[in-house]
Order: structure tokens, then sequence, then C-alpha cells
């Protein structure tokens, strides 16, 4: 009998114990997964470009309202007669200098811009961000300010870095006055964006931490963030001109998701993926070749509809840029 006795006791001990280790290392993955996701939420508002200088042509300042009546602090550069202006849409824990690169050559080509400060980033009024779920209506209003400045008719196209290209196609699902969109290392979805950076950055396994910062991240922003899933929206686009670029040593979203959202949108549609290059580095590591898909792409808004409709399964893009959105253009792999 005590030798029965002392087995149970040794069986009872270490079912505790196992189960303390159980309990221990899920407050360990919700701790990690809600300091995660805290941090994620509230973003860094004082980003700027290295050696950053006002912009040049000097914009207008604006500010304009969002659905939930926060303001949103935007630089406005008017386009030349007939032209579009450009609503360009900043990543994740960046602002609007993000792209602010991007004025002289756009406005060169006689295209105007507006560059906004999404909620909770830069000076723009919130304090949490979505990453991409209530973003969507930012980008939806930035666009309604454009055509409140420049009348009902004027074109409007589309230019997001990472989440604000990912914000970017759900709005323009929702939005037909988006004519045309440029889209720099967008997210397929906010999971496997989250994944991703628990495996880049953290070197843990996303199995374990991906819903639960999720979970995390829904109950601070109140928000089902779970949803924000582009590649959802992206074939709804067709026929709009849909320009998708992503270096293909993108540490930050994962390169495959730029093969998943093309082979997701319809017609037309072009696909740039350089070589080792990073996250929203191509601009920076061909700059020419950048500005030259850009402006083929914003010139598509020109083409009759019915010059926009492309063949079945055209070749992705690469190599020499495309020179026109028409039927039939196309390029090797």
């Amino acid at each position: 009998m005590p030798a029965i006795s002392t087995v149970a006791d040794f069986l009872l001990l270490a079912a505790f114990i196992a189960g303390a280790v159980v309990v221990l290392a899920a407050t360990a993955v919700m701790g990690i997964a809600a300091y995660s996701a805290h941090t994620v939420v509230r973003p860094n508002r004082r980003w700027q470009p290295a050696e950053w200088l006002p912009p040049s042509p000097a914009p207008e300042s604006v500010r304009f309202p969002n659905a939930a009546g926060q303001l949103l602090h935007g630089w406005l550069l008017p386009p030349s007669a007939g032209m579009a202006t450009v609503v360009i849409c900043h990543g994740f824990g960046t602002n609007r200098r993000e792209g602010q690169d991007l004025l002289p050559w756009l406005s060169a080509a006689g295209y105007g811009a507006l560059l906004f400060d999404f909620q909770a980033h830069g000076e723009s009024e919130g304090s949490t961000t979505t990453v991409g779920l209530r973003e969507v209506d930012d980008v939806q209003v930035a666009v309604s300010y454009v055509k409140q400045r420049f009348g009902p008719e004027a074109p409007v196209a589309g230019l997001g870095f990472s989440m604000g290209a990912s914000a970017l196609i759900m709005a323009a699902a929702r939005e037909p006055e988006i004519r045309a969109l440029v889209l720099d290392s967008p997210f397929a979805t906010l999971h496997r964006a989250v994944s991703r950076s628990f495996s880049v950055f953290f070197h843990l396994p996303p199995r374990l931490f991906t819903r639960p910062t999720i979970w995390w991240a829904e109950r601070f922003t109140g928000g089902r963030i779970g949803d924000v899933q582009p590649i959802l929206s992206i074939a709804t686009l067709a026929p709009r001109p849909v320009l998708i670029v992503q270096g293909t040593d993108d540490g930050i979203v994962d390169p495959e998701d730029s093969l998943l959202l093309y082979h997701a949108a319809g017609e037309p549609k072009a696909l740039w993926r350089p070589e080792s290059v990073g996250h929203v580095q191509a601009r920076s590591v061909y700059p020419d070749e950048y500005r030259e898909r850009v402006l083929a792409c914003l010139r598509a808004i020109e083409l009759p509809r019915s010059a926009m409709t492309a063949p079945t399964s055209p070749p992705i893009f690469a190599g020499e840029p495309p020179l026109s959105y028409g039927r039939g253009v196309g390029g090797a792999v």
C-alpha cells in the first residue's frame, strides 16, 4: 500500500506541475501578445525620414474630419487642369512625410497630390490605429476632400505604402472614384502581417502569438482588426488599373503577399518585384523605373474604359516598365 500511495502522490505532483507550467506558459503568451498589441495600436507619432527637409514644391496645409470626427492633417498640391490628384497613403508608424519625395515628379507631370496623416499618426487626432480597418474611412474622406476642393468630376488616383496600400485597396472597393491604384508593399491580410512580424522580428512562433495579439488589439481599439483582409477586396477593383510593387527581400511584409494580391486582382494589373529590395524601398533603389511605372499606371486613367480590358492571364510585368495599361501590355517574368 505505501508503494501505491507513493506512486499516486507522484502522479498528482506531476499533474500539478504540468498544469502550473501550462498556466504559466499561457500567461506568458497572453502577456507578450497584450504588450505587442498595445505597442502596435499606439504608433510613434514623431517619425520622419532621415535628413528631412520641407516638401517641394510647397503644398498647402489642410485639415478635414474623418468619419469619427477626428481631424486629419495633410498637405495638398493642386493638379494641372484636367489632371488627377493622387491621394498618398502612408504606412504604419510613419506619416505623410513618407510620400513627399514623390511630389517633384508628380507635380512635373501635372498631377496633384493629397498626403495626409492617418488617425493616430503624425499630427492627426485619434489615440489608436486599427492597422487598416478604420483607416479605410480615412482614405474615403480624403477622396471626398479632393472632390470638394477641385470639383465632383476631378479625377482621383491612389498610391499607398504598406498599411496605406492595404487600406487603399479596401477603400477603393467602396469608392469607385479612385480610378487607379499604385500599391507599394501591401499585405494580403493583417493576420499574415502579424505572423510575419513575430517570425522575423521577435523569432517567436507565429502560431502561438498571432491570434492572441489580434484579440488584444481588438480589445484595445474596439474594432474587428482581424477582418482586415485586402485580398478579399482587390478583385472588385477591375477595370481600374492596379500596379503592385514589392521587393523580393521585404523583411516586414511577406514577399508572397504581392503574388497573392496580383493573382486575386482583376484586369488590368501589373506586378513589379525588384530583386534584393526591401520593404517600400523600390523607389529608393530604382527611382527612375519606379517613377515611370507609377506614371504609366496614372496615365491609364486617361484611356477609354474599353482600352482597359487586358487579355486573360497576362504575364507579370518585370524588366522594362510598362508604358501603358491598354490591351496586350505585358512583359517577361
